[in-house]
């Protein structure tokens, strides 16, 4: 299942994370490809597309 999240909550969850992955900790401008907002808990298990719920 695909979710569309709004620019304003990526830019809250990019800025919270300073820019860098919330997992692994490689900042953007060392990546090849643009961090993308991940659910920690997973859509299909009732998890909600908000701030606390993305890495």
């Amino acid at each position: 299942m695909s979710v569309d999240i709004p620019a304003a909550l990526r830019r809250l969850v990019f800025e919270r994370a300073s820019g860098r992955c919330e997992y692994c900790l490689l900042p953007q401008a060392a990546s090849a490809f643009q961090h993308e907002p991940d659910h920690i808990l997973p859509l299909q298990h009732d998890g909600k597309t908000e701030v606390d719920n993305l890495a």
